[in-house]
């Protein structure tokens, strides 16, 4: 199936207000399922012909070397040209709540401020800002050695109204299972709202893979997006973007 993407944002790209450019994102549900090609108006009947040749086998080199032959010109009619590695893949996963509960998910305090809490210093917490007003904008911690050394958060709106949580764990506290604890917890408390939960990670990341499967999340797809990025934007200096 081949689908177009959202008017606003394919705007962006073709007004060059935007730095990344991603003209076709490529999903693969495996088990014979069809693969699904979201693409822009511009580039559409090479998305077509894309899906027509190349569903069964999508990430193959012929089909990726196809998009860089056809893909190419109409982009950098726009200005835009691939980044240094231009296919990006990562895997989704959504979330079972009817699993059971892993043992250490019982450690784990749901939290709706951050201010109450220390964190280890190793945490990238300032990315994350919580509204106690929101019901679903909360964070999962551990707390060890009277501070948080494990978190998972909300990271985004996926497609079609999912939401998408992170997961990160301070270094000299990794592999005890605080991460699929974390992750676990907070999928479960969003579930239990109604709400539909997602992990993603780069699939060459095995670690993270690993603990959205502890964590009683479910493989269900690989997407491939084929970046693009504007030969000179005011985001930073020309040619210095990455992904």
């Amino acid at each position: 199936m081949v689908r177009l993407e959202e008017k606003e944002y394919e705007k962006a790209v073709a007004e060059g207000s935007s730095c990344f450019a991603v003209p076709v994102e490529v999903s693969d549900f495996g088990y014979g399922r069809d693969t699904d090609v979201l693409t822009y108006r511009i580039t559409k009947a090479a998305a077509e012909e894309y899906h027509s040749r190349f569903a069964s086998c999508p990430f193959s080199d012929e089909a990726k070397d196809f998009l860089k032959e056809r893909l190419a010109p109409a982009m950098e009619s726009l200005g835009y040209i691939p980044v240094f590695e231009p296919f990006k893949f990562r895997k989704e996963f959504e979330f079972e709540p009817g699993g059971a509960v892993s043992a250490r998910i019982g450690d784990c305090v749901i939290i709706d401020r951050l201010k109450d809490y220390v964190f280890d210093e190793e945490l990238p917490v300032e990315e994350y800002e919580l509204f106690s007003d929101v019901p679903t904008d909360r964070m999962a911690v551990l707390i060890e050695d009277g501070k948080v050394v494990c978190f998972a958060g909300v990271n985004d709106m996926s497609e079609g109204g999912a939401i998408e949580i992170n997961v990160e764990c301070a270094p000299g506290y990794r592999r005890r299972g605080y991460a699929s604890a974390c992750a676990e917890k907070l999928a479960r408390y969003l579930s239990d709202m109604g709400e539909k939960v997602v992990y993603v990670c780069s699939d060459r990341n095995t670690a993270s893979e690993k603990t959205a499967l502890r964590a009683g999340f479910r493989y269900t797809k690989t997407v491939m997006s084929f970046v693009f990025m504007k030969q000179k934007c005011d985001g930073g200096p020309e040619g210095t973007y990455g992904i």
